[in-house]
């Protein structure tokens, strides 16, 4: 306070900084309120994002288990899945599939980031390519995992994380 206010004014002025300084604790508590309240919504919204994900594999884990024990009912395993138990094929899968590497067929079954059961993958690689052993299959994907290219979600439950280089798409 300046010596220059009058003597009657410096308790009045006293009063008005103790106010300032109360508020100003006030606007302090209110910036951490608001702080704590951010990092809460942010610890909220990424249990959001791993409880979505989790749920995601559960129900694609569940899928899986169903198609599996759905095959044991009528004596086969996803592994022994017959080349003529899948849908009719087309001309053009029949003639487009042949020459390509099952790792390719495989790739083209899975959507990048997608959650895919192990027997939509063996249906789907059948289905381009009738006769494709289970053998071949799970080889194939254990060097797209190892590569990095696929990822074991849960047991039987995968998902593309990349396209690999050389890859080239069915036309």
């Amino acid at each position: 306070m300046s010596s220059s206010v009058g003597a009657h004014a410096q308790p009045l002025l006293a009063k008005l900084q103790d106010l300032a300084d109360v508020e100003h604790a006030r606007k302090e508590q209110t910036n951490v309120a608001v702080a704590q309240a951010e990092q809460a919504l942010a610890d909220a919204r990424e249990a959001q994002r791993v409880a979505t994900e989790r749920h995601s594999a559960a129900t694609a884990a569940v899928t899986a288990a169903a198609d599996y024990f759905s095959k044991l009912d009528v004596g086969t395993s996803p592994d022994d899945v017959p080349a003529d138990s899948g849908p009719t094929q087309t001309p053009s899968q029949s003639t487009a599939a042949p020459g390509r590497p099952v790792s390719h067929l495989i790739l083209d079954v899975l959507e990048l980031g997608h959650i895919t059961p192990l027997t939509s993958i063996y249906e789907g690689v059948l289905r381009l390519r009738p006769g494709t052993s289970g053998g071949a299959i799970r080889g194939s994907l254990t060097k797209l995992h190892q590569s990095g290219a696929v990822e074991i979600v849960s047991r039987g439950v995968y998902r593309l994380l990349v396209i690999p280089e050389g890859y080239e798409a069915d036309t």
